[in-house]
């Protein structure tokens, strides 16, 4: 499931259902919003970032590959390590963290998915 996230268009991704405990503009209010922009084109520099995958962000990301439309990305990758050390992290988690951003896709296509539970048949007496 996560390869198929990460293979998935922002925009699918950010047009799934917001979380149930938003109930203030409906659970479909992005997905609205993702329309509107496709349809006025008007925010240009918005709908190629839409059309961009979860992967091209986190190669964009740590810096693996270069991405127009994700220009300055990159430098993000580097602010999330400054305040980690300025946190006092340890240079395990933060070796930790550097090597799961640059790894991640192959960490989860070498996951297995769980089995998943069986039910328990309720008898009735």
């Amino acid at each position: 499931m996560n390869i198929n996230l990460l293979n998935s268009k922002l925009k699918e991704i950010f047009s799934n259902d917001v979380s149930k405990k938003v109930e203030n503009h409906g659970l479909d209010k992005n997905k609205k919003l993702i329309e509107k922009i496709y349809k006025e084109k008007i925010q240009i520099k918005t709908i190629p970032i839409l059309e961009m995958t979860l992967l091209q962000c986190l190669e964009q990301f740590r810096g693996s590959k270069k991405y127009k439309e994700l220009s300055g990305l990159e430098d993000e990758f580097d602010r999330v390590i400054k305040e980690l050390k300025l946190k006092d992290e340890s240079d395990d988690y933060i070796e930790n963290f550097t090597n799961l951003v640059n790894t991640f896709e192959i960490f989860y296509s070498n996951k297995r998915p769980r089995k998943p539970k069986k039910k328990e048949e309720k008898t009735i007496e």
